[in-house]
């Protein structure tokens, strides 16, 4: 993880990442979960990127809040129909302080694995458990480890029209750190980005949650609300205050 800061990420891929990610279907899905528990209030995306989650909330008619550590992404979410609507932080989310509260703070696709080591991770937490209202939710969306498949080979993920896409993925697992180059080849040209995180296994997760004060209430295995299992390559994880659960 040497020379990786908060904002490499972001800065990295900003250009490109709309049209890298245009595949992830559960937009809407995603959107449904965080207005279903918003119940109206004010909404906090951490790592909210170019917008695919926060314009849409704020489309709604949600008050609707964000930070992201890159500036270029924010540009991308700010050059877009809506995007001046939200009001967006520019900052390591890992810690935070906002002068308001909020019923739902939410991360998406590995956002929170993006913090690169388990102490800040639950910074980002404690964060979190400070922001929230009473009664109000945190809902984290993260990949299921699956260390053992992570041997460094390129494989093929995708294939669009006009695009090609590989990906090669490595783990420390002493260090829980991932290391995933994505080539996608297209008309336009190719692109090499690297995607560095630590991965959080979903008990890892619930312990973080209790440090900072916070209690599982639900886990589905997406955005959808399907269950649980054995088989779950993800989850979708919601908190609440230990405070207002009890």
């Amino acid at each position: 993880m040497k020379n990786w800061s908060p904002n490499t990420y972001g800065d990295a891929w900003a250009d490109v990442y709309d049209e890298t990610f245009s595949w992830l279907d559960d937009t809407d899905e995603t959107v449904e979960a965080v207005l279903e528990h918003a119940q109206h209030g004010p909404v906090l995306e951490l790592g909210v990127g170019t917008g695919r989650i926060s314009l849409p909330l704020a489309r709604a008619g949600i008050e609707t809040y964000g930070i992201d550590a890159s500036a270029k992404m924010l540009a991308k979410l700010k050059s877009k129909s809506g995007g001046m609507e939200i009001s967006v932080h520019l900052g390591d989310f890992s810690d935070f302080n906002l002068d308001r509260s909020f019923s739902v703070i939410f991360l998406t696709r590995n956002t929170l694995s993006e913090i690169p080591t388990q102490e800040a991770q639950v910074s980002c937490m404690r964060a979190i458990a400070r922001h929230l209202m009473p009664g109000g939710s945190a809902i984290i969306d993260l990949a299921v480890p699956r260390p053992e498949r992570a041997d460094g080979i390129p494989r093929v993920t995708r294939v669009n029209e006009g695009t090609v896409t590989l990906l090669a993925r490595s783990v420390d697992v002493v260090t829980q750190h991932s290391t995933a180059h994505r080539i996608r080849f297209g008309a336009e040209g190719t692109h090499v980005g690297v995607i560095r995180d630590r991965y959080i296994w979903p008990s890892e997760l619930d312990l973080m949650a209790q440090l900072a004060g916070m209690t599982l209430c639900s886990r589905n295995a997406d955005w959808r609300g399907s269950p649980f299992n054995a088989d779950s390559v993800a989850h979708v994880s919601r908190y609440t205050l230990a405070s207002a659960s009890g």
